[in-house]
């Protein structure tokens, strides 16, 4: 737990453990590290580039159709947008710094580590509907559904480090939870041969959760 977020459900801990027990297993030298960053900073900047996104392509649309109907766009991302809408280029700016910033502290991890272990996301699969895109508020700030789930992939978004999610443990109910390997620039190589022995180990292509889409 190092942020102000929700603490990591405890299945996400498990899993995290039980994957580096894997890879020790099956040779790798495994320690508990972090990158050196202020991650609490880094959700609330990462936030305010995700608005600007979609208040620029609104913008672009309305300046070559015009008005863009209610219906047309989920409450979700009309939402941001006005959140984009609202936001000063100064606070644009700093907030890219800040993310951008992220990227140092990163490579100087990788530096030392060849991967970075973690979950995907801070809990298991949450049900169908306890995150309401049609209605609920945007909200990125500690204790909503948005900020404890997506908790951990941000920082990978936002240094744009090359990453995998691999469905390495399961809870009692059968629901996945994904490990996140993340790597330093450029050595997407090594999270592919990685990822090929941890799915020797532990396979996963014939387990499917209770409920699934098929083909």
């Amino acid at each position: 737990h190092w942020t102000d977020y929700r603490p990591t459900h405890p299945e996400c801990v498990t899993a995290v453990r039980n994957t580096a027990a894997l890879l020790a297993d099956l040779g790798h030298e495994v320690e508990e590290a972090r990158p050196q960053i202020d991650y609490n900073a880094l959700v609330r900047d990462f936030a305010v580039l995700w608005a600007s996104g979609p208040s620029a392509i609104l913008r672009q649309i309305r300046a070559r159709v015009g008005d863009v109907p209610e219906g047309a766009v989920e409450p979700f991302v009309r939402e941001f947008a006005e959140i984009g809408d609202r936001m000063t280029a100064g606070e644009l700016s700093l907030a890219q710094e800040g993310v951008f910033g992220v990227s140092r502290p990163i490579g100087q991890f990788h530096e030392e580590y060849d991967l970075f272990v973690t979950t995907v996301l801070a809990s298991p699969p949450i049900k169908g509907g306890a995150w309401d895109r049609s209605s609920a508020r945007i909200d990125t700030s500690p204790g909503t559904v948005m900020g404890d789930f997506m908790l951990v992939s941000p920082l990978a978004n936002a240094s744009g480090q090359p990453a995998i999610s691999l469905p390495l443990h399961w809870t009692e109910d059968g629901l996945p939870i994904g490990v996140m390997l993340s790597a330093g620039y450029g050595r997407e190589d090594l999270l592919y041969r990685v990822a090929g022995q941890l799915e020797r180990a532990a396979p996963w292509i014939d387990r499917k959760p209770p409920i699934w889409p098929s083909d």
